[in-house]
């Protein structure tokens, strides 16, 4: 609940940069309102598309399949998909211990110190849910400023 509120907050900064550039643009480059009612959907665009490209590349979907690897899990070894076997990969000992210790459904056994990461990971948003919230605030915007304004209705005013 806290990170969709912390996003929206976020959301909010982008809606108005998005905002401003559209209204500079409007009034300064072209000279006329109605741009503004055609440039803020050009941005949630922008936004909702940055978005789905940040989504395809934390799940590996844009790396090519001939640089993926799979697990063997009869040999435990990992292979190429081209059948070749390639070498065990070192750990670190970071890694290591991370691996290693216990867990229960809350995080470390009590008597353990937290892991500093995963405090900072509760603490950031993810910056494809900020342009989420962002486009669909700079949907509502325009919806608002076309319906009750008429900003993007007409040319001529």
């Amino acid at each position: 609940m806290r990170s969709a509120f912390t996003a929206f907050a976020y959301g909010l900064l982008l809606t108005g940069f998005a905002t401003f550039v559209s209204w500079a643009i409007a009034l300064r480059g072209f000279g006329n309102l109605y741009y503004l009612g055609q440039l803020l959907p050009i941005f949630m665009t922008l936004y909702l598309l940055l978005a789905w490209i940040i989504h395809l590349k934390k799940t590996a979907f844009l790396q090519p399949s001939r640089l993926r690897q799979r697990e063997d899990t009869s040999l435990g070894q990992r292979r190429h998909n081209s059948g070749e076997y390639l070498p065990e990969q070192k750990v670190f000992e970071g890694e290591l211990v991370q691996k290693l210790s216990l867990h229960n459904e809350n995080g470390l056994l009590p008597g353990r110190p937290a892991d500093e990461d995963s405090a900072t990971e509760q603490s950031t948003c993810p910056p494809a849910l900020i342009l989420v919230w962002s486009a669909c605030q700079l949907a509502a915007l325009a919806t608002v400023l076309y319906n009750l304004f008429g900003i993007g209705a007409t040319y001529f005013r």
